[in-house]
Parts: structure tokens; C-alpha cells; sequence
């Protein structure tokens, strides 16, 4: 399958039923939006790969409530991540 070719929300679907390629592909398509959010928060590198992978787990843990009729997939995520960020940052006592 070419996975270029898919749409967000079709992609979503094929990650849902537990695709491990639609995974890899979703990770590919995004992961320059979730670094670019977590690089804003001024972290040390060790944070910024922490929180990376952090972030991702919310990601995917959530991704069975994302709604297409309210968030397009990319705001959806910053969102996430967004939280993840500041759950981060307050967990570890910082604050930007």
C-alpha cells in the first residue's frame, strides 16, 4: 500500500485496526510537528527525547477519540502534545 496516498483520517482508521506500517507511517508523517512543539519549551535534550516519546504514547493512546468533525488531525495533535508538554513541565517543577 502507499501510504503517501492516504488520507489523515483513512490513515487514522488503518492505525486504529492496529497497523503496524499505518504506524510507522503516521509516526513519520508527524513527528516533525511533535518535535517543533516540545523544542518551543526551551528543554534540555534529554527532556526533549523523553517528552518525544512521552508524547507519543498520549498520541496513540487517545487516538480512539479523536473526532474528525471537530479538529483537524494536526490541531488534534499539537493539542495533545501541548498538554503533554505542560503535565511535563509540571511534573518535573518547571514552568517556561
Amino acid at each position: 500500500m502507499d501510504w503517501n496516498q492516504l488520507n489523515d483520517e483513512k490513515l487514522v482508521e488503518y492505525c486504529l485496526d492496529d497497523d503496524i506500517e499505518a504506524k510507522s507511517e503516521f509516526v513519520k508523517r508527524f513527528s516533525n510537528l511533535i518535535y517543533s512543539i516540545i523544542k518551543y519549551n526551551s528543554l534540555s535534550d534529554q527532556d526533549i527525547d523523553d517528552l518525544f516519546n512521552e508524547s507519543w504514547v498520549c498520541v496513540f493512546r487517545y487516538l480512539p477519540r479523536y473526532d474528525a468533525s471537530k479538529y483537524r488531525l494536526k490541531k488534534w495533535i499539537a493539542l495533545k502534545v501541548s498538554g503533554a508538554c505542560i503535565e511535563w513541565l509540571r511534573k518535573e517543577g518547571r514552568q517556561k
